[in-house]
């Protein structure tokens, strides 16, 4: 089965990983790198490509032992041995049905403490319902001492990661990433050679290599002890989960890998769409979920995925989008919401844009960052503070967030997804992607595009003098689009988590 290329410089870069994969099939550190997964890969690589400049590793051999000296704490924080014990309890009784990887923070409990699943609760709810034994493992990615606090005073089945790891598996992932290698093929052209060890490099010394490795043990443990018939994760092909696909496979009783895709598949997201390189040896689930017939179509058009390996489940994350009411069109525009992604290289121009084009003007900018990255962490990057129109919103719920506003600019985030499934008209501002950094690639019709700050002036004009008809028909066409791409979360549609 053929595979659409990605736009260039995308589509050879994969395809050189993909080779460089088929020469480290049984080479477990390959797997347990970024490098191999495409991931986090546009910082270093367009720099590269545009200036020849090379990826420069942070650090030595010092910084990797002080991250692990980090790593050290957080398994004493995170893994006590009152969690522990627990955990030997839930074992006790018997291996579970279904075993759900989830990724935890505060956002996983709500304001009165109470445990809320931000990826999963809907499908909890569905088990419980039907009273199918589950259990869950975390991954924590932010607030650690109160995600342990959280953790210690649980009585449900949710064990973080770090329970199945021990300081023995530390010692041995730091020797681990130290002594990593894999193989380049020979005839690579220009400098590839020296980026692509520089990047290994980087993951050497800056813990990654090793965080990982500890993940691949925790893993082995985890799945001797536990014996899960099932195991389902958010899936986004991180090289977390492909040592986890590595160590099921391998187990003496291998359960069932299903992946939940969650989230927008963007183009310039290389992880998400393995090579034909690696089509028959990339370490993937069984299946893969998708929110909807729209992002299966497109990780189909653009991945190497095994024939039957996706299918549309249920926008699990999104259960909200179908119950708010849409926002009539007011004909004008007074106040725009501005959400940032978790990614910096992409916020700072996005914010150096959007200031140009509203400093000093009447217009009210409502901005709104990723959990994991703060907007005054951000501003303090950028060099210049927000302007007196602008008003930070971080820990606002993204429903507040967006009723408000009357418009939405967005580069590379869900959130334009949210605002058209409300009628909010969207603007992608551009900052050198194109269409691979847009999730609405497919729908120039949907929304307007700028990639200057006059730009954006333009197409706002352009919304504002625009015929209401016009704007309701946009409008409606981008709702049924989103309900393609996002499934309703209903019986019906959360079954396939049980059976896929």
């Amino acid at each position: 089965m053929s595979v659409k290329p990605l736009p260039e410089p995308f589509e050879a870069y994969r395809s050189m990983i993909g080779n460089i994969a088929r020469l480290n099939v049984d080479n477990p550190a390959w797997w347990a790198s970024d490098l191999a997964a495409r991931a986090n890969e546009l910082p270093h690589l367009l720099p590269f490509l545009e200036s020849g400049k090379m990826p420069q590793p942070e650090g030595d051999r010092r910084t990797l032992l002080q991250h692990a000296a980090a790593q050290a704490h957080r398994l004493r924080l995170l893994a006590p041995a009152a969690l522990r014990r627990r955990l030997h309890r839930c074992q006790a009784e018997g291996p579970c049905d279904l075993l759900l990887f989830t990724y935890l923070d505060k956002r996983g409990w709500d304001d009165h403490g109470k445990r809320r699943d931000p990826y999963w609760q809907p499908l909890l709810d569905y088990l419980d319902a039907r009273k199918v034994r589950w259990a869950q493992v975390a991954i924590t990615v932010a607030d650690e001492h109160l995600v342990a606090a959280r953790l210690a005073a649980e009585s449900g089945p949710i064990f973080p990661i770090e329970a199945f790891m021990t300081h023995g598996d530390l010692l041995r992932a730091v020797a681990g990433a130290l002594a990593a290698r894999f193989t380049l093929p020979d005839g690579l052209a220009d400098e590839w050679p020296e980026y692509l060890l520089n990047r290994w490099h980087q993951e050497q010394v800056n813990g990654l290599l090793m965080r990982h490795l500890m993940y691949q043990r925790a893993f082995v443990r985890l799945l001797r002890q536990q014996s899960p018939r099932r195991l389902l994760w958010p899936w986004e092909n991180h090289p977390w989960e492909r040592l986890l696909c590595l160590a099921a496979r391998r187990s003496e009783h291998p359960p069932r890998l299903v992946g939940a895709q969650h989230t927008t598949v963007l183009l310039n997201q290389l992880r998400f769409f393995p090579p034909a390189e690696e089509r028959g040896i990339a370490p993937l689930p069984d299946c893969i979920l998708t929110t909807g017939e729209r992002s299966r179509d497109i990780l189909a058009d653009y991945g190497a995925f095994p024939e039957g390996c996706l299918r549309p489940g249920a926008a699990i994350r999104f259960q909200n989008l179908r119950q708010l009411p849409a926002k009539p069109w007011s004909g004008s525009v007074q106040r725009l919401a501005l959400p940032l992604t978790i990614d910096l290289s992409t916020n700072l121009p996005v914010l150096r844009m959007a200031i140009e084009a509203f400093a000093g003007t009447t217009y009210q900018v409502d901005v709104k960052a990723h959990p994991a990255l703060p907007t005054a962490q951000q501003v303090a990057s950028l060099g210049q503070p927000l302007p007196d129109n602008f008003t930070i919103r971080d820990g606002e719920a993204m429903g507040p967030f967006l009723a408000r506003a009357d418009l939405l600019l967005y580069s590379e985030t869900t959130v334009c997804m949210e605002a058209l499934a409300l009628g909010i008209p969207v603007i992608y501002l551009d900052i050198g992607f194109g269409a691979a950094g847009d999730p609405l690639f497919q729908c120039p019709h949907l929304k307007w595009q700028a990639d200057s700050a006059s730009a954006i002036r333009d197409a706002l004009h352009a919304i504002e003098t625009r015929e209401p008809a016009a704007i309701a028909s946009s409008i409606e066409q981008g709702m049924a689009y989103i309900s393609s791409y996002f499934r309703a979360v209903c019986d019906e549609n959360l079954q396939p988590y049980l059976e896929a």
